[in-house]
């Protein structure tokens, strides 16, 4: 298993249980807990995103994607 591989796996994996687990906290409405899984959701989100961007950075491509001239 390759560097780029292990990191992409471990983060992948916490950002993951972290977006899973705020998304539950926000439906579960006995435990009065939408404010905090909205928190852990977009901090999973943010560590998916982050994830993204490393992966690119270790496969020796640019992090931000430029669009095409005229796609838009």
């Amino acid at each position: 298993m390759t560097k780029k591989n292990f990191v992409t796996l471990i983060l992948s994996t916490v950002g993951g249980i972290l977006f899973a687990v705020g998304m539950c906290m926000t439906m579960v409405v006995e435990w009065h807990l939408f404010r905090q899984g909205v928190v852990a959701a977009a901090a999973g989100a943010a560590v998916l995103l982050i994830m993204a961007a490393v992966r690119r950075k270790m496969a020796g491509k640019p992090v931000m994607v430029k669009p095409k001239a005229g796609t838009v």
